[in-house]
């Protein structure tokens, strides 16, 4: 069976990323993926902003912390159940899972686990002068990747 995962995180929008991996899929008939990634170090970045704001003491940084996984994950089941549905919409089936952990290993995981012939990656919109200098971060696990590699870019949430 063939495959194209799409990666997103529920910190980025997802929409443009949705329609060309929907396309992909449709065009090579595969199942599309879509894997919604949520890093213990976005949870951490987002929680330690907040506490640094707020100034609050180690225990309630915990609870912060802990209330960020919680409504990231929310946001990521939300993400994929509409992604469920425009695959069902467009006839393409759809696998979802929540990947907590980082972008690159979701991928490494994502790989060995359904071999796809395609991978799109959300990315956050970046100015056009660092563009100038390559590709982004994001994307330096698929060195080794053979297959076809989109990344497409979403403003962020």
């Amino acid at each position: 069976m063939r495959h194209v995962v799409l990666l997103v995180s529920p910190r980025l929008g997802w929409t443009r990323a949705l329609a060309r991996a929907l396309e992909l899929a449709r065009q090579a008939q595969a199942i599309l993926v879509a894997v919604a990634v949520v890093p213990k170090s976005d949870i951490e970045e987002l929680a330690r902003t907040l506490t640094d704001v707020a100034f609050v003491g180690e225990k309630l940084s915990a609870d912060v912390a802990e209330h960020v996984r919680q409504e990231q994950e929310t946001l990521a089941q939300e993400m994929l159940r509409h992604i469920e549905e425009e695959g069902r919409a467009h006839g393409i089936a759809v696998v979802t899972e929540i990947a907590r952990t980082e972008l690159h290993d979701a991928a490494e995981s994502a790989l060995a686990r359904y071999a796809p012939e395609c991978f799109v990656v959300a990315v956050p919109k970046r100015p056009w002068h660092e563009k100038l200098w390559g590709r982004t971060r994001a994307i330096d696990w698929a060195e080794d990747f053979a297959g076809t590699l989109e990344t497409v870019e979403e403003e962020g949430s």
